[in-house]
C-alpha cells in the first residue's frame, strides 16, 4: 500500500477512536509492503506509530518491505529511530529500466490495450521512450486512445508524428520547455497563446495535456508548471 493510505487509515482510526483496531490489523501481517515511504517525513505522530509497528510486526520474524526515492540515510526530517530501522535491514538500489526492459515492457502493455504496432515502431519507441515505467505505460495509453479517435493505422510514421511530446531525442534530456514546444508543434497554437490567459476549448485542452506531460515526463513541480503556463 502506498503511505498517504496508511496515514489517511490512521487518522481516520485516531478520530474515530478505532485505533486498537487499526493495530491489531497491521500486527496481524505477515508481509507489509509500503511504497513512498519518504512520505513520512514530517508526519510525527503517524512516524511513531509506524515505528512501534515496524517493532511490533519484525521482532516476531515477518517481513517489511519498503520502497523510497531516497536511502534511510539521506530523509533528512525523518524520526532518527526509525530512519535506523529503516537502515537496518537489506537495501537494493533499483535503476532505471534500460532498454530491453523498455522493450518488454512497452510489448506487455500494447498486448494488454490490444494494440499491434510492427517490428521498426516498437524498436523506435523502446528507443527513444524515457527510463521510467510509468511513461511508458503513459505512452501506449496515449496510443490507444489516438487509435479510438482517428482509427489509422499506428505505424513508425504516425508514431513519430504524434508522440513527440512523449519521446525523447537520443542522448538528451526532455526538459520543460523542449516539452512545450512538442505540444505547440502537436496543437498548432503558438507559445504565446498557450501561455496566455485566453481559456478558449481548444487551447484549455492542450494547456492541460502539457501540464499533464510537464507534471508525468520531467521533474518540475506543480509552482514551476504554473509558472511556465
Amino acid at each position: 500500500m502506498r503511505v498517504d493510505q496508511f496515514i489517511t487509515e490512521f487518522v481516520d482510526a485516531v478520530r474515530h477512536r478505532t485505533d486498537r483496531l487499526f493495530r491489531m490489523h497491521y500486527r496481524s501481517l505477515d508481509v507489509f509492503l509500503l511504497d513512498d515511504v519518504q512520505m513520512l517525513c514530517g508526519k510525527t505522530e503517524t512516524a511513531i506509530e509506524f515505528f512501534h509497528l515496524f517493532n511490533e510486526i519484525y521482532q516476531p520474524g515477518k517481513q517489511l518491505v519498503f520502497t523510497s526515492d531516497v536511502p534511510p540515510s539521506e530523509r533528512g526530517k525523518l524520526d532518527e529511530r526509525l530512519k535506523s530501522r529503516l537502515g537496518s535491514g537489506l537495501i537494493a538500489e533499483l535503476e532505471s529500466p534500460g532498454e530491453r526492459a523498455r522493450r518488454a515492457l512497452l510489448a506487455h502493455y500494447l498486448a494488454l490495450y490490444g494494440i499491434e504496432l510492427d517490428e521498426p515502431c516498437c524498436a523506435f519507441l523502446a528507443s527513444r521512450l524515457p527510463p521510467d515505467a510509468r511513461r511508458v505505460i503513459s505512452t501506449v495509453r496515449k496510443l490507444a486512445v489516438l487509435r479510438d479517435l482517428h482509427g489509422e493505422t499506428l505505424d513508425l510514421t504516425y508514431c513519430r508524428s504524434h508522440l513527440k511530446d512523449c519521446l525523447t531525442l537520443r542522448g538528451e534530456t526532455l526538459t520543460p520547455d523542449r516539452l512545450l514546444v512538442s505540444v505547440v508543434n502537436y496543437s498548432r497554437h503558438s507559445l504565446v497563446e498557450l501561455k496566455s490567459a485566453r481559456r478558449t476549448r481548444g487551447l484549455s485542452q492542450y494547456r492541460q495535456l502539457a501540464m499533464y506531460h510537464l507534471r508525468e515526463q520531467t521533474p518540475v513541480g506543480v509552482n514551476e508548471i504554473a509558472r511556465l503556463l
